[in-house]
C-alpha cells in the first residue's frame, strides 16, 4: 500500500533529532519510563530510515539503542543534540541534571556505537564538577563552532545559559570541558535554543515569556523578544 511505514517506539519518547552519519540516516529518540522501579529502560532509541527522498514511503528499521541508566541509578533522557565536536559526529545527551557527550562509530555489525567522552555534572546531586559549578535540572543543549573552538552551550532551570569548551588531553587524550562563560539575562528557565546558520548568534527561550539572541562570541544578549499580554476583551 501507499501507506507509511509504521514502527513502534518501545519506551516513552521526549525528543527527537535527525543525524547523518557515515552516508546513513538516523533518528535518536531519547525516553524511558523514568525510575529503575517502573522496569522500563531509559535508553536513546536509534531509528535508521532508508529510502529515495522522492518515494511515497520511506523503510524503518530500529537498531541498537543505547542505554543512559547505570547499576547503581536511573538515567532519564530527556533531549539530545548532535554536532561535530573536536573533528568527529558528536551526540549531547540531557540526563537531567548533568549533559553526557557521546561520540559514535558505526560497527561491522550494522549498530550505531555511542562511547561516552565527557560528562558535565550537576553538583547538587554529589557528583564533582570540574568547573565546581551547579547546572540544576537541563532543558535544552546545543553545539556551536566558534573562534574558541567547539563549545556546547546548555541551559536549565536556573535560568542560566552556560558555555563549555570542549578540548583533549595532550597526555591521555580524553576529552575535557571547561567552562567558558555564563549567560545571564533570563528570569525563567531556559526551555530551547536555535543557531543562526551564518551568524555568531544563539536564540534562546525562557519560560519569562522572552526569547533572547546572544552573541556567542562575547556572550552579550544584542536581542530581546518579550511577550506583551494581551487585554482582556471588553464585557
Amino acid at each position: 500500500s501507499g501507506m507509511a511505514q509504521y514502527r513502534r517506539l518501545v519506551v516513552p519518547s521526549f525528543d527527537m533529532t535527525w543525524l547523518e552519519f557515515e552516508s546513513r540516516n538516523f533518528i535518536l529518540i531519547p525516553g524511558g519510563g523514568g525510575s529503575l522501579k517502573s522496569g522500563v529502560k531509559n535508553q536513546i532509541q536509534v531509528a535508521m530510515i532508508d529510502g529515495n527522498p522522492k518515494a511515497s514511503k520511506l523503510d524503518i528499521k530500529f537498531i541498537e539503542s543505547f542505554k543512559t541508566d547505570t547499576a547503581e541509578k536511573s538515567r532519564l533522557c530527556s533531549g539530545v543534540c548532535t554536532g561535530i565536536i573536536l573533528g568527529v559526529q558528536a551526540v549531547c545527551a540531557l540526563l537531567d541534571s548533568s549533559c553526557l557527550i557521546l561520540t559514535l562509530e558505526w560497527d561491522k555489525s550494522d549498530n550505531l556505537k555511542f562511547e561516552r567522552k565527557v560528562e558535565i555534572f550537576n553538583e547538587v546531586t554529589g557528583e564533582v564538577t570540574a568547573q565546581g559549578d551547579s547546572l540544576d535540572g537541563l532543558n535544552c543543549c546545543i553545539i556551536a563552532s566558534t573562534p574558541k573552538g567547539d563549545v556546547v552551550f546548555t541551559g536549565g532551570d536556573d535560568n542560566m545559559i552556560r558555555a563549555w569548551g570542549i578540548s583533549t588531553n595532550s597526555d591521555t587524550g580524553e576529552w575535557i570541558a571547561t567552562k567558558l562563560m555564563k549567560l545571564s539575562g533570563h528570569s525563567g528557565p531556559i526551555m530551547n535554543f536555535s543557531l543562526h546558520c551564518t551568524e555568531p548568534w544563539l536564540c534562546s527561550a525562557s519560560k519569562d515569556g522572552s526569547c533572547r539572541v546572544w552573541n556567542t562570541q562575547s556572550g552579550k544578549a544584542v536581542a530581546n523578544l518579550m511577550s506583551v499580554p494581551t487585554e482582556a476583551p471588553a464585557t
